[in-house]
């Protein structure tokens, strides 16, 4: 939990909160009404139970992104593809531009271009293309939901250990000659959480395909930039086999040239030319290739990589390489080898692809570039190596996450499993380089969470670990999404605290105990928020997707963390927050109709705090009644909500005050309506002397009369509640009688 002692310390700076919720409002579409709608479906769902309903919502709220992605993708399709180029053109600069692996540090380099690039693309996003991004961002968040609910969330009327069990006995994997991909198949079984490693490894891949340039724009930028025509890439080395076929002409060759016999350099006097055109002939002969043909195998090399990264099918890989006639690499990737699981790691011979993996290993070490040895680093599960090529979060994690299933997978070849003998020997293991990625980072059970920190102290990924979306996704991933929650929502409370309004809806979780308000009561803190949890809760588009997922893991699956910080009023409060923070997002929107369903999420008391500072904002009569129809269908009952709406309009015009048990107590009575008149002695009148006015002509009502008035017209939609009603109206006309009465009083006296 990024929970703290109790520490010193005033709250972050913040920007002024309401001219932040005017921001933020400005941005709120239509598909606030949409989610709402989901949600108020969900939370009247009678027909199916509330795992299933949960299920659906998700699967509704991913539908609704989706159908989002595809109407602005269409629409700005043009400027979608121009910023995309933009992007591929980067990369490919930065590939022509790296380094020979060795020579420097390539994968800072590359880090640091990128983290620029970022930067710079992001602040020439046009408004269109920002929602594009984010609504994308969105629709992979929910897609990773989906693969988090069904890893961690199974359905409570179903027996998960019973299902594994059954299907465990249906597998094979268990005898000596068990095919290759049986053993794959029963290892992930076997292990949970390999399983959820390949099926994050999966999504990661999946929105690499969603998201990106597709592979016929990063040629097409290849070629344009190499200056070869689309013939020419099936040709190989070009102007080296030229330069070599000149010089064995004037030394009058008939054989191959040997390095040491001839003074053979690059046109452009740099470096000395390969004298062969083997594939292994510039790592043999420590030597280069002209400049055209080294830009012509690094881009292979990156289309390679681009084509592991979205998890294309290895035959799609192979037929790729054959149609440049490079077959070879198609071979070297494994994709020739034997078949290979539905998106599972080469598995060939005895070892089950044991020794492929260290092959490619050693091969990644004689790399001539920082593709090439990505690629191999990603078949062998090499972090470091795999990172030279990574540009994003996404492509950190992808190469963290192949690591860690590869090694996992490799430990346990290891071992005898189900009566399986160890595919590989402990002889063979020490003989062979084995690295284990994760003892690296620490333990197995704890290793996505490792994953995530680690991304966020990289120089390299820091800024974009802490954007709001990333920020979710790695919640996600590391299984703690409720201390994402509790942290933003303690962010808000800190920006709110500044917030002078009497109808201000937050409370801080360090506020006075006996009367919780939205400021802290000293300087010390239970618990410190980041910045960059502020700017999730400032981003209204995350703010919404986080705020649907934290009800959908609290109140529809009630995972376990969730509910353990309801048993703490401060977390409870800070929790709560964020739902309250998106209700008034939605007020400042005038979005009134779309409140309930998110104030019916609330517990029982912050329902009553909420709504009794937004029902003032709601003045007509038929949309007073329409919003008592609407939390009647969200089972909220409105009465309580109604009565501290009175109470907190006579407090805030200066008449009423709260005593420490928070009862109510009249202190400044209104005096200057002239409710009696003098008039003829009456022995029936119950003011000998005086009788009640007929009218108040010329008399002024004042705003806070008049909130007060527009408090208790509420008071007739309320549920029969007669006692309240009755009760309210009667301690409302003392404040207005209550001057009288002292008068009379005195002058019996």
């Amino acid at each position: 939990m990024a929970s703290l002692d109790v520490i010193n310390g005033d709250a972050p700076p913040s920007e002024d909160p309401l001219q932040l919720l005017r921001t933020m409002a400005e941005r709120v579409g239509g598909e606030v009404e949409s989610f709402a709608a989901e949600l108020d479906t969900w939370a009247n769902d009678k027909e199916k139970t509330q795992y299933q309903a949960t299920v659906e919502l998700v699967g509704e709220c991913r539908n609704i992104a989706k159908e989002r992605v595809e109407t602005l993708r269409k629409d700005y399709d043009a400027e979608n593809k121009r910023e995309l180029a933009d992007s591929t053109a980067h990369r490919v600069n930065d590939m022509a531009d790296a380094p020979m692996a060795g020579e420097h540090d390539i994968f800072g380099q590359s880090s640091q271009s990128t983290a620029l690039h970022r930067q710079s693309s992001a602040a020439r996003l046009s408004d269109e293309l920002h929602q594009l991004r984010q609504w994308q961002a969105e629709l992979a968040t929910w897609d990773l939901v989906r693969i988090v609910i069904e890893q961690h969330y199974p359905d409570p009327e179903s027996d998960p250990a019973k299902a594994k069990r059954e299907r465990l006995a249906e597998a094979g994997g268990t005898k000596q000659y068990s095919k290759n991909s049986e053993i794959w198949d029963r290892f992930l079984l076997e292990d949970d959480r390999a399983k959820e490693k390949a099926l994050v490894l999966r999504w990661l891949e999946q929105t690499a395909r969603n998201d990106r340039s597709d592979l016929t724009s990063i040629t097409t930028e290849l070629e344009r930039q190499s200056g070869r025509g689309a013939h020419t890439w099936t040709s190989g080395w070009l102007d080296t086999k030229g330069r070599i076929k000149q010089a064995k002409r004037l030394e009058a060759a008939q054989t191959t040239i040997k390095p040491d016999s001839v003074k053979l350099m690059t046109a452009d006097g740099t470096h000395n030319l390969v004298t062969q055109l083997d594939p292994d002939a510039p790592a043999r002969q420590s030597r280069h290739l002209e400049r055209p043909d080294d830009f012509y195998e690094r881009a292979l090399w990156m289309v390679c990589y681009e084509m592991l990264r979205r998890g294309m099918p290895w035959d799609q890989i192979c037929d790729w390489a054959q149609h440049r006639n490079e077959a070879w690499r198609g071979v070297s990737v494994g994709a020739a080898c034997e078949a290979h699981p539905d998106g599972g790691p080469n598995l060939s011979g005895p070892t089950v692809g044991y020794m492929f993996r260290r092959m490619c290993f050693y091969a990644a070490r004689g790399a001539q570039s920082p593709y090439e040895g990505a690629v191999y680093g990603l078949l062998s599960g090499d972090v470091k190596l795999a990172q030279a090529a990574c540009r994003t979060w996404d492509d950190h994690l992808h190469a963290h996450y192949n690591a860690l299933l590869l090694s996992r997978f490799d430990s346990y070849l290891q071992q005898e499993h189900a009566g399986c003998r160890a595919r590989v020997t402990q002889n063979l293991a020490q003989k062979f380089v084995f690295q284990d990625a994760v003892a690296k980072l620490g333990d197995w059970q704890h290793a996505s969470r490792n994953v995530v920190d680690a991304l966020k102290q990289q120089k390299s990924t820091a800024a974009e670990a802490t954007e709001p979306f990333k920020l979710i996704q790695g919640a996600l991933i590391a299984g703690n999404v409720h201390e994402l929650v509790l942290m933003v929502g303690i962010a808000i409370a800190d920006m709110f605290a500044t917030d002078e309004r009497p109808n201000n809806l937050m409370l801080h979780p360090d506020s006075q105990v006996t009367a919780r308000g939205p400021k802290p009561e000293s300087n010390k803190r239970t618990f410190l928020a980041e910045p960059h949890h502020q700017a999730l809760a400032t981003d209204s588009h995350a703010l919404r997707v986080l705020v649907h997922i934290f009800i959908v893991f609290r109140n529809g699956l009630h995972c376990g963390p969730m509910v353990e910080l309801t048993r703490d009023s401060r977390t409870w409060m800070a929790t709560d927050n964020v739902i309250v923070a998106y209700i008034e997002l939605l007020r400042v929107a005038k979005k009134y109709m779309v409140i309930p369903a998110y104030a019916a999420q609330l517990s029982d008391d912050r329902i009553v705090h909420c709504l009794a500072r937004v029902l003032p904002d709601i003045k007509n009569g038929d949309e007073q009644r329409s919003y008592i129809n609407v939390f009647k269908r969200c089972n909220v009952d409105m009465t309580d909500s109604i009565v501290e709406s009175i109470l907190f309009a006579q407090n805030n015009a200066g008449l009423t005050r709260f005593d420490e048990n928070m009862h109510s107590q009249i202190i400044n009575p209104i005096s200057h309506f002239k409710i009696l008149e003098p008039a003829p002695p009456d022995k029936l009148s119950p003011w000998p002397g005086y009788r009640i006015r007929q009218g108040f002509a010329g008399t002024a009502i004042g705003a806070e009369e008049d909130a007060i008035i527009e408090a208790l017209q509420w008071l007739q939609y309320a549920a029969n509640d007669y006692e309240k009603t009755f009760e309210k109206l009667r301690y409302s006309l003392m404040i207005f009688l209550r001057t009288y009465t002292l008068l009379r009083n005195m002058q019996s006296c």
